[in-house]
């Protein structure tokens, strides 16, 4: 039946716009739990989108899936400035400029499987040089850096073609 809500005195719900996910922003620390890992994040003065945390979860299962790593482990994820990654490629590598991602190994054994920090600036960069959306190349770093977390190097032929084959499996399909 059709009626009238003034006429029983009811009132008209109001449409809320509700925000999509681009919208929604993660800021400061978070920690976030999946079936096999923790991630926290640590965003400092950027920011990340409720989409892109989607993206860091599915890339990270996907990266432990075709490694065959199958404990549950703890992941630290900061998105940063260009000075602030600067000033750790300086400090840990004695590479003094800015970089896209950096990694830093903890204890496999323990179940902390180490920190990874990517510039927002230099990501968002390299997406629109390689033709890709901010989120793939967010992806592409986030795999390249577990892969790295978990011992993969690129430091000679060998190693490279590995992991740069590794890296392809990951990303496939996405």
């Amino acid at each position: 039946r059709y009626f009238n809500s003034k006429k029983f005195g009811r009132k008209k719900k109001k449409k809320t716009k509700m925000k999509n996910n681009l919208e929604r922003k993660i800021r400061g620390n978070k920690t976030f739990y999946f079936d096999n890992f923790e991630l926290s994040i640590s965003t400092g003065t950027q920011f990340l989108c409720v989409d892109d945390l989607y993206c860091l979860k599915n890339i990270i299962e996907k990266t432990l899936r075709v490694v065959d790593f199958r404990y549950y482990t703890q992941i630290s994820l900061s998105i940063v400035t260009p000075g602030e990654i600067r000033d750790l490629n300086n400090r840990f590598r004695g590479i003094d400029r800015v970089t896209d991602v950096l990694s830093f190994p903890l204890d496999m054994e323990t179940g902390i499987l180490g920190d990874v920090v990517i510039c927002k600036k230099v990501c968002t960069k390299q997406a629109k040089l390689y033709g890709n959306s901010f989120q793939r190349e967010l992806m592409y770093l986030t795999c390249h850096s577990i892969l790295h977390l978990m011992g993969y190097d690129h430091m000679n032929k060998r190693d490279k073609r590995i992991m740069r084959d590794l890296e392809k499996q990951v990303m496939r399909d996405i």
